[in-house]
């Protein structure tokens, strides 16, 4: 039988300027040199386990506690330092009470990489730069020569076009949509007026938007998606096209889709807390059940307080 592939490392980096960092010198005039301890125990425990993170719960409390000869309100007292500093990323650990950052995930692809190891993260917990993930250890292209953000790649996620139907129903709706265009145009709708009757918001911040999908049948979709993707500095223009062409299917684009979901006011702030928005709107479309399972948990979390 096979060995059971290793997630966590042997060794990590320790930078030189380790202790001039300003979020760990924060942490340690706040709790003093106990922190230190601490913040290098909690690094150990992700990098020898997950990789590139652990959960936090009574069990790692009591192991650090253990480690660096501190009491528990003291270990807790440095960890809400670390998520006030922003070392351990904060919607993560409000969300699915874990430890990591993106420098922790950044390091673990470069060692993996340099290990020649196929490793990915997941995800759900994923904060790096460019294109999401996928999840069950997928193959990493090869890395581009240049600094080591630029080495640190992930799978990209697959975009449909629009142009080609998925499926047997969308290429009845095309064939159709061929047959009207050989028919006599009819006169176009009346444009919705400014500050008349049927006008609308055009930056919509909550699901109001697909109130008025629902209501007003002429409205204009692409306008409206082109300015809330404004909002959340979207504006790669093949980006934009990509989403666009998505949004086009109607689990996805239509009412109550995964689409209006993400750039609902609802997880608006963390989505734009991502490096990369549109390319983390295009991973949701593109595997639109993972999201729904993301955004329920979000919800849940955000009701408990």
């Amino acid at each position: 039988m096979a060995r059971p592939l290793k997630s966590g490392l042997d060794y990590f980096p320790l930078d030189v300027d380790f202790l001039h960092d300003r979020k760990v010198r924060r942490i340690v005039r706040q709790n003093g040199s106990a922190g230190i301890s601490a913040i290098i125990a909690l690094f150990c425990e992700i990098y020898r386990g997950k990789g590139y993170y652990v959960a936090w719960d009574e069990d790692l409390c009591f192991d650090i506690c253990d480690q660096t000869e501190c009491g528990a309100d003291e270990v807790k007292n440095i960890l809400q330092s670390c998520i006030e500093a922003h070392l351990f990323d904060p919607d993560l650990y409000a969300l699915h009470t874990i430890l990591t950052s993106s420098a922790l995930q950044q390091r673990y692809l470069k060692i993996n990489q340099d290990c020649k190891r196929k490793r990915t993260i997941d995800p759900i917990y994923c904060l790096i730069a460019g294109d999401e993930p996928q999840a069950g250890g997928a193959d990493l292209p090869k890395p581009e020569v240049g600094e080591v953000s630029s080495e640190v790649t992930v799978v990209k996620a697959e975009v449909y076009s629009d142009k080609m139907p998925q499926n047997k129903q969308e290429k009845t709706k095309v064939q159709q949509s061929k047959t009207d265009e050989n028919r006599p145009q009819q006169s176009a709708p009346r444009p919705i007026g400014k500050g008349g009757e049927g006008a609308a918001s055009p930056v919509v911040k909550s699901p109001s938007l697909v109130q008025s999908i629902d209501n007003q049948e002429n409205i204009e979709i692409k306008p409206i998606l082109k300015l809330n993707l404004d909002a959340v500095n979207v504006k790669n223009e093949k980006t934009v096209e990509a989403i666009s062409a998505l949004s086009q299917r109607p689990e996805l684009g239509g009412p109550g889709g995964v689409l209006w979901k993400v750039l609902g006011a609802q997880y608006r702030p963390l989505l734009v807390r991502k490096d990369n928005p549109g390319d983390y709107i295009l991973w949701v479309l593109n595997n639109p059940k993972l999201f729904e399972e993301t955004y329920n948990n979000y919800l849940h979390k955000k009701l408990r307080g």
